[in-house]
C-alpha cells in the first residue's frame, strides 16, 4: 500500500485523530494527497488539505462517502469503519465547538478594550477639534487684519503711483516746454541775425541805388535844357520813384529786401541787353554824350518796370496776367496761400544733428514736400519728411496737444514710419514723418518729435514760411493739374466725369472719379533722380515714359512721364515728372493703354501751357521795355 508523505497535524487532538483516520482510509485506495482526494470526491484541493492536517473538521456526509469508497462491497468492514468514523467525527466536532465558544469570549474582551481605546481617541479628537476651531477663528481674525493692511497698502501705493505719474507728467511737460523754449530762442536768435545781416545789406544797396538814381535825375534835369527831348514841368518836379514804395511795402520787411536783391541779380543780363539796344538808338540820333540823360530815363524806367512786373503778376497758372501774388504774412500757426508755402521752412537740419549727419533735400518727391536725410557711417538710414496737405483733419482716438494756434497729433509707430500731424489754424495740415531706410536707424518717433518741435516753434512765431523764389518758367509747379485733362480726354476712362474732380494741395494734384467710385484717374507732380526703375520704358508721343501695371493693386496702372530735367542745389540732375494713376476694373493691358493715352494728352496740354506762359511773360517784358523807351522819347529799333 502506497503511503504519502508524513503530514504535520495542526488541529486539536480530536481533530488530529479524525485527520489521521482519514489518511489511513485513503492509503487503502492510494489516496495520499489532497489533490488525489479532491479528484476522487470533488471539491477544492485547499479544503482537502485542511481536512487532512486537522485544521478543519471534514463534514460527516463527505466522511461517509470516503468510508464507503474505501470499504467497497465488504459490508462488515464498512459498518466497523463507519461507526469508528462517526465516533471520531463527533469528538472532533465537539472539540471544534468548544474552541469556538472560547474564542468568542476572548474576542469580546478584545472588542471591549478596543471600544475603550476608541472612546479615548474620540475624546482626544473632540479636544483637538475644539482647539483647531479656536485656532481657525484666530487665523481668520489675523487674515482679516492682514487683508485690511494689504488694502491700505495698495491704496497707499496707488496714491504714490498717481502722485509719481503726475510728477513725471509735470516734469515731462516742463522738459518739453523747456525744449520748445530753447528751440524758439535759437530760432529767434538765428532769425534776428539773419534779419540784421539782410537788412544791413539791403539798406546799403538801396541807399546806394537811391543815391545813384538821384544823381542821374539831376543830370537828366540839367541835360534836358540843352536837348530836343524836353521834359514837362510835372516831369521835372516828379521825384525819382522810391523802390521801397514800389516793391518792399511800408514796413521794410527784410525778406522783401532779399527778394528785391535776388530779382535785381536775375534781371542783370536782361538789363544789359536792353542797355545795348538803347545805346544803338543813341548812336542813330547822334546825340553823343548829351543824350545820356534820356538814356538814363529809359534805363531807370526799364529797371522799375522789370522789378515791378514780377511783384504784381506772380508766377502760377497759365500766364502772368491771371496769377495770384504772394499773400502778406498771415497769423501765427496758419498755412497761408498754399502755392507760396515752403515746406523746407519748417525743417532745420541742424536741429536734427543729434541723430547723425543731416542734409536738407528740397528737390525730391512731391512739390509740397521737403526732407532731411540722416546719414550714419556713410549710409542714409532715415529721414524726416515734411508734407503739406489740405485739411481739415479729425483725430479720433489719437493723443493730441495744443501749442499756440496749432494742434499736434501723435500717431503710434508703424513698422518703418512714425507720423505726427500738425493741424493749422486755417484748417490745413502739416504731416511730419520719421521714416527708416536702413540700419542702424535712430528712434523714428524721437526723430519725428524733434522735427515737429522745430516746426511748432516756427508756427508759433508766424505762418508757414513763404518760398524764397519762383519756380522755373517751364516748371510743372506753375500749372494747375486739374487743367491737364478735359472731357474729350477722359473718354478713355469710361464712367469718369470731368466735373467730379478733387483738387489737391497747391493744385499740384487732381483726381477725377466715376459716380460709383470704382474708376479713378489721378495726376500729380513729383521729382526724382532717375525713373528707370519705375516700370517698363515706353514711347509716349515722342517722350520715353515708364509704365507700371498693377503697382498698387490688380486694377491699377501708373505712368510716369518726364517733363524737364534740371540741376538741384547739390549739383545733381533732377527729373521733374508727371505721374498719372488709373484705377478701374479692366484688363491690365487695356487699362495701361488708356493711361498712356491720357498721359499723352496731359503732356501736350502742359507743354502748351508752359509755352504760353513763356510767350506771355516775354511779351509782358517787351511791352514794359517798349513803354520805357516811349517814356524816354526813343523810337522802336527797326
Amino acid at each position: 500500500m502506497a503511503v504519502g508523505r508524513r503530514r504535520i497535524l495542526v488541529g486539536g487532538p480530536k481533530a488530529n485523530e479524525l485527520a489521521q483516520f482519514l489518511l489511513e482510509l485513503g492509503s487503502r485506495r492510494d489516496l495520499t494527497t489532497a489533490r488525489s482526494f479532491a479528484q476522487q470526491f470533488n471539491g477544492d484541493k485547499t479544503r482537502w488539505a485542511k481536512y487532512l492536517n486537522g485544521s478543519e473538521v471534514i463534514p460527516s456526509r463527505t466522511l461517509g462517502r470516503v468510508v464507503k469508497h474505501v470499504c467497497g462491497t465488504d459490508a462488515r468492514k464498512y459498518a466497523q469503519d463507519l461507526a469508528h468514523a462517526r465516533t471520531l467525527y463527533e469528538r472532533a466536532a465537539a472539540e471544534d465547538r468548544a474552541a469556538g465558544a472560547k474564542g468568542d469570549a476572548g474576542g469580546a474582551q478584545v472588542a471591549h478594550r478596543e471600544l475603550i481605546t476608541a472612546q479615548q481617541r474620540l475624546t482626544d479628537s473632540q479636544v483637538k477639534l475644539a482647539e483647531a476651531r479656536d485656532a481657525d477663528e484666530r487665523a481668520r481674525a489675523i487674515i482679516a487684519m492682514l487683508m485690511l493692511m494689504c488694502a491700505r497698502a495698495e491704496s497707499s501705493i496707488h496714491e504714490l503711483d498717481e502722485r509719481n505719474n503726475a510728477d513725471r507728467a509735470q516734469t515731462q511737460q516742463s522738459l518739453n516746454d523747456a525744449r520748445l523754449s530753447l528751440v524758439r530762442t535759437k530760432q529767434e536768435l538765428k532769425r534776428a541775425r539773419r534779419r540784421l545781416v539782410v537788412a544791413e545789406r539791403a539798406r546799403k544797396a538801396l541807399r546806394k541805388e537811391v543815391e545813384k538814381a538821384r544823381r542821374e535825375t539831376e543830370k537828366l534835369r540839367r541835360g534836358a535844357c540843352g536837348s530836343r527831348l524836353l521834359l514837362d514841368d510835372d516831369a521835372e518836379r516828379r521825384p525819382f520813384p522810391d523802390r521801397r514804395e514800389i516793391d518792399l511795402g511800408q514796413d521794410g520787411d527784410p525778406v522783401r529786401y532779399q527778394q528785391v536783391l535776388e530779382r535785381i541779380v536775375r534781371e542783370g543780363e536782361r538789363l544789359k541787353r536792353d542797355l545795348d539796344i538803347i545805346q544803338v538808338h543813341t548812336g542813330r540820333l547822334g546825340l553823343g554824350s548829351v543824350v545820356r540823360s534820356p538814356v538814363a530815363i529809359g534805363l531807370a524806367l526799364v529797371v522799375l518796370a522789370t522789378l515791378v512786373v514780377p511783384v504784381i503778376t506772380g508766377f502760377f497758372g497759365e500766364g502772368p496776367d491771371d496769377q495770384p501774388s504772394p499773400t502778406p504774412p498771415g497769423e501765427p500757426g496758419t498755412m497761408g496761400e498754399a502755392r507760396w508755402a515752403d515746406p523746407c521752412g519748417l525743417l532745420d537740419s541742424a536741429s536734427l544733428s543729434r541723430f547723425g549727419k543731416t542734409r536738407l533735400v528740397a528737390d525730391y518727391g512731391e512739390i509740397n514736400r521737403c526732407d532731411v536725410l540722416v546719414v550714419r557711417k556713410g549710409v542714409e538710414v532715415a529721414e524726416a519728411q515734411v508734407y503739406l496737405d489740405k485739411g481739415p483733419v479729425e483725430f479720433e482716438g489719437i493723443p493730441v496737444r495744443t501749442v499756440g494756434n496749432v494742434t499736434i497729433a501723435s500717431f503710434p509707430r508703424e513698422e518703418d514710419a512714425c507720423v505726427r500731424i500738425i493741424a493749422t489754424a486755417d484748417d490745413q495740415q502739416v504731416q511730419i514723418i520719421g521714416k527708416q531706410w536702413d540700419t542702424p536707424a535712430p528712434n523714428l518717433c524721437e526723430l519725428a518729435d524733434a522735427a515737429t518741435d522745430h516746426a511748432v516753434g516756427v508756427l508759433d512765431d508766424g505762418p508757414v514760411p513763404r518760398r524764397a523764389k519762383e519756380p522755373s518758367q517751364n516748371s510743372l509747379a506753375r500749372i494747375d493739374a486739374c487743367t491737364l485733362l478735359d472731357a474729350a480726354a477722359l473718354r478713355h476712362a469710361p464712367g469718369v466725369s470731368v466735373h467730379d474732380k478733387r483738387r489737391g494741395f497747391g493744385s499740384w494734384k487732381c483726381e477725377w472719379s466715376s459716380a460709383d467710385g470704382g474708376s479713378r484717374i489721378k495726376i500729380e507732380y513729383s521729382r526724382d533722380n532717375f525713373l528707370k526703375d519705375n516700370g517698363k520704358p515706353v514711347n509716349i508721343d515722342g517722350t520715353t515714359g515708364f509704365v507700371a501695371a498693377r503697382e498698387d493693386g490688380p486694377d491699377n496702372c501708373v505712368v510716369r512721364l518726364p517733363h524737364r530735367t534740371y540741376t538741384n542745389s547739390y549739383g545733381y540732375a533732377t527729373i521733374e515728372f508727371l505721374q498719372l494713376t488709373a484705377n478701374s476694373p479692366q484688363p491690365s493691358g487695356q487699362l495701361c493703354d488708356a493711361a498712356k493715352a491720357l498721359t499723352a494728352t496731359a503732356k501736350n496740354i502742359a507743354k502748351h501751357i508752359a509755352e504760353k506762359w513763356q510767350n506771355r511773360t516775354d511779351g509782358a517784358r517787351r511791352k514794359h521795355l517798349s513803354d520805357a523807351r516811349k517814356a524816354s522819347g526813343m523810337n522802336e529799333p527797326t
